[in-house]
């Protein structure tokens, strides 16, 4: 029996396009693994972790601490020693943009930061700022 179109989607099987889903996240998983430890070095720590299921999992860490841990010169010492590490990079990267912004807007007195990172495809970055 032939494929449908439920099953098809620009000559491609579903399942490849779940394959290589699936690689593409693992390949997050790892490096977001890799990278935890430098930005915990930074005073952040895990405060959420979940899974989502669907045809392509997605997974969303959340990261806080202290808005004070986010000095821009450390991060980039960080970025400038591990320029490979992607998930590592971007995150660091939204991190100082955020920071900068946060600088800006000094009449906002933030105590706290939260970074949330959402490994699917595509992977997003949003970080916020708690009082």
């Amino acid at each position: 029996m032939g494929l449908g179109i439920k099953d098809r989607v620009g000559g491609l099987k579903l399942d490849d396009i779940k394959g290589a889903g699936l690689d593409k996240v693992n390949e997050m998983l790892d490096g977001l693994n890799d990278g935890l430890p430098k930005i915990k070095a930074l005073g952040l720590s895990v405060k959420d972790f979940r899974v989502g299921q669907g045809a392509i999992p997605d997974i969303t860490i959340k990261l806080a601490g202290d808005i004070n841990a986010i000095e821009p010169s450390k991060i980039q010492e960080i970025i400038d020693q591990y320029p490979d590490e992607k998930i590592l990079v971007t995150t660091l990267k939204a991190l100082q943009s955020a920071s900068h912004m946060k600088d800006r807007l000094s009449a906002l007195e933030f105590k706290g930061i939260e970074a949330e990172l959402m490994l699917g495809l595509p992977p997003s970055i949003s970080v916020n700022f708690m009082e």
